[in-house]
């Protein structure tokens, strides 16, 4: 039965994973369907909306308090992110956390995309009455959350393994299309300099 239940769980995290980006084209089509000139629909619309992000909320605040009750206070070394277009340090800095802080700090950053899109999809309909946002948002939101490495250790009860295994890589999706910073005047003389200091060596 434990097996069956984790198989399942792998399906459903990596389903939710992908779930956002192949299932949007077949929503909004799907959508097209639904008359939500209705009054009817356009209810039933709100009322799902507005389980959705609740179920949300509720998710986020039980993952809260998961981390509070385990208090893992194992120390952790985290790489500083530099700022954006900066190349980063050799060796990279590091911020000297524990488990219990960084996992507070990490779904402090989700629940905020997390509330950034419920404000917005609520915006666009309270004020130009538009429905798409309402009916992406009632999967895109509850996906977002379930393919967190927060949700699958503390609601799946995943280890910390292999990519789950804290410090959590930073997804950058945009990062692949970014052309490359060009190299500084001083890593290039850097580069030179230990070109030359391998030819003494090998003298």
């Amino acid at each position: 039965y434990q097996r069956r239940v984790h198989g399942e769980s792998d399906l459903w995290t990596s389903l939710a994973k992908m779930m956002p980006w192949w299932l949007g084209i077949p929503l909004l089509l799907f959508m097209r369907e639904i008359d939500f000139l209705d009054p009817t629909n356009l209810f039933l619309l709100r009322f799902f909306f507005s389980i959705a992000q609740v179920g949300v909320v509720l998710l986020s605040v039980l993952v809260y308090i998961r981390i509070r009750r385990a208090s893992d206070q194992t120390r952790l070394a985290v790489p500083i992110t530099p700022p954006f277009g900066t190349e980063a340090s050799d060796p990279p800095e590091v911020e000297h956390t524990t488990v219990e802080d960084y996992d507070k700090q990490q779904l402090r950053a989700v629940f905020l995309k997390l509330s950034m899109g419920m404000a917005i999809g609520f915006f666009l309909h309270y004020k130009w009455a538009l429905t798409p946002p309402l009916f992406m948002q009632c999967f895109v939101n509850p996906m977002m959350l379930a393919s967190t490495p927060l949700f699958k250790l503390h609601i799946l009860h995943h280890e910390a393994k292999g990519e789950l295994a804290r410090p959590w890589k930073e997804e950058k999706p945009f990062e692949k299309w970014m052309p490359k910073m060009p190299e500084t005047g001083k890593s290039r003389r850097e580069e030179k300099k230990k070109a030359k200091e391998d030819k003494k060596k090998r003298k």
